[in-house]
């Protein structure tokens, strides 16, 4: 289990992420830090190569450490 600060962090990430997708309200968002995981790099994954946002930058560096 996450500490309570990544746990923080994955949701600031997803928000951040979905905040970006004019579908987000269809998607269902997973509860545990393992499908949040998931969603994350899902998302990632579907996000145009010229998309940037610095704070999101910020926070998926900070969760890679």
């Amino acid at each position: 289990m996450a500490d309570p600060h990544t746990r923080a962090l994955l949701r600031e990430i997803l928000r951040l992420l979905l905040a970006e997708r004019p579908d987000a309200g269809l998607l269902y968002v997973p509860r545990g830090e393992a499908g949040q995981r998931r969603m994350i790099d899902a998302l990632l994954s579907m996000r145009p190569p010229q998309a940037k946002n610095e704070a999101l930058d910020a926070l998926l560096s900070e969760l890679r450490r």
